[in-house]
């Protein structure tokens, strides 16, 4: 879970940037360019960085076997993380309004795991 985790972060990086990841987009608005990102990881479900902060959380708390490991991990997955994407869906969608709608209706909110039917994009035929 820990390799998944930190190569998770490092295709975000990758195509996230590292400032962004930062959040020095919106620390110093007036030094970073504010778009939607919808390339890489982004592409394929909102909210990656979330995902990698799980994994690496789980990873650590198999790792260690301590009780209040696990249950920080349950608050984690069921109550932080979802009001946490809540909060930040809300933002997204005031920032970039009809662009964010659109790419919600298209792109997961987490990762599709097995086989599943892609969504074609724009008059597009996805063949399987």
């Amino acid at each position: 879970m820990l390799a998944v985790s930190a190569r998770t972060y490092r295709k975000i990086r990758s195509g996230f940037g590292f400032s962004r990841l930062m959040g020095q987009a919106e620390l110093r608005p007036e030094k970073h360019r504010h778009g939607l990102n919808t390339e890489g990881l982004h592409g394929r479900m909102r909210h990656p960085i979330y995902v990698a902060h799980l994994g690496m959380l789980a990873g650590w708390t198999v790792g260690s076997g301590l009780l209040i490991d696990y249950l920080l991990l349950g608050i984690s997955a069921f109550c932080t993380f979802p009001w946490m994407i809540w909060l930040e869906e809300r933002e997204l969608e005031k920032r970039f309004g009809p662009d964010y709608r659109e790419y919600k209706k298209r792109v997961p909110l987490l990762p599709r795991f097995g086989f599943h039917h892609e969504k074609p994009l724009h008059g597009d035929t996805v063949g399987h």
